[in-house]
């Protein structure tokens, strides 16, 4: 589940950011304030007293997502202060969202004080890289660049080069000064060494 939120006075404990609430017992479910008032959630009615410590900013936009994995719960926060996440080892059962959903109240709990915005619940557990990439999309319109990891080893006299994720161009240069070559390869580029040094960086954008 993700939404914008905009806190525009001083937010209650157990606020309402989003709730699937049904007039059965146990079946609450959604993004809510702890009562600390720090973002906080709530799963087949539990956790409401959990406490990420991480307090959404008066009279600013932040992006609040809650992931629910079997095994664990992540809260998230982006804003301009930067990125907040806490994660929790839970036991979480898996449950239909097919109750009557609440953005802001729900007529049981206080209501948030503010704007929300965009609220949505998707159908699997979204991974830290794509909120982020939503975040960054949503306020700068590109995706942040990608992390790519490389490695060099000697193999059998060879030395093999690869990155990951195999994205992007691998250059190649005598020398950090250079000059730097593309080199067509695609990870992972295996070669026979024919000169003193080599150096090997990706170029991703």
């Amino acid at each position: 589940m993700t939404a914008w939120i905009y806190p525009t006075g001083t937010e209650p404990g157990y606020a309402v950011i989003m709730s699937f609430r049904s007039p059965v017992s146990g079946t609450a479910n959604g993004i809510n304030l702890a009562p600390d008032a720090s973002l906080g959630y709530h799963w087949n009615d539990n956790n409401y007293n959990f406490q990420s410590e991480f307090f959404p900013p008066m009279n600013q936009w932040s992006f609040v997502a809650l992931v629910i994995a079997p095994t664990n719960t992540a809260l998230y926060m982006f804003n301009a202060n930067g990125e907040q996440s806490i994660n929790q080892a839970v036991s979480n059962p898996v449950l239909a969202l097919n109750t009557p959903g609440h953005i802001g109240g729900d007529g049981n709990d206080p209501s948030f004080i503010g704007t929300i915005d965009e609220v949505t619940v998707f159908n699997q557990s979204l991974t830290q890289l794509q909120l982020t990439n939503m975040y960054s999309v949503a306020v700068t319109g590109v995706l942040p660049p990608p992390t790519v990891v490389m490695s060099i080893t000697n193999s059998g006299g060879n030395v093999i080069v690869s990155w990951n994720p195999a994205i992007g161009s691998l250059l190649q240069a005598p020398s950090l000064a250079g000059p730097w070559t593309t080199n067509a390869a695609t990870s992972p580029y295996t070669t026979s060494p024919t000169q003193t040094q080599m150096y090997y960086r990706v170029q991703t954008q």
